[in-house]
């Protein structure tokens, strides 16, 4: 009888919008979604905010009802990529020349966060920045794509988790 009554509770929460198993608080109003990325950084990969753009609109389409449109959804993602960096993370004096054991991939991403139909959702120039390591043995030429996806994945869920579900 009690599970009975919970499931009946979970699933008028969850049927009226106000509770998704999805983890998204996207009002079930918002249909669509828009996003833009560009790069201030000279450094990088050339195609970095493209490959940026499509990974959060795969994300979105996986966990949301959203549709994509190419401008002016009624959430709108719009950012630039204002760091990639390498540095150092762990000097060695024990290894020649005292180099690094790990060489760190920083990325960070400025966003401005729209959502039309919940405005008190919005945010402006919020930062995310994310990093992956390389260690001393690895090539950072032949690294970068996997230290790229690695930060890359950990920003989008960050974003996520400060836009779509609104934590």
């Amino acid at each position: 009888m009690i599970w009975a009554r919970l499931l009946l509770i979970v699933g008028c929460l969850q049927g009226c919008g106000i509770y998704s198993f999805s983890s998204s608080s996207i009002s079930k109003d918002a249909k669509t979604f828009s996003i833009r990325f560009g790069s201030e950084v000279a450094r990088g990969p050339a195609h970095l905010a493209t490959q940026f753009q499509e990974k959060l609109a795969t994300e979105i389409l996986q966990h949301t009802h959203l549709k994509q449109t190419s401008a002016l959804g009624d959430i709108r993602f719009d950012g630039d990529i204002v760091e990639f960096d390498y540095a150092p993370a762990a000097p060695s004096s024990s290894t020649p020349e005292h180099r690094a054991t790990i060489t760190r991939l920083t990325i960070k991403v400025k966003l401005n966060y729209t959502n039309t139909v919940d405005s008190k959702t919005s945010f402006q120039k919020r930062e995310f920045s994310d990093y992956a390591d390389a260690g001393a043995k690895e090539s950072i030429i032949d690294a970068e794509s996997r230290l790229v996806e690695e930060a890359s994945a950990k920003i989008i869920r960050d974003i996520c988790s400060a836009s779509i579900d609104n934590w």
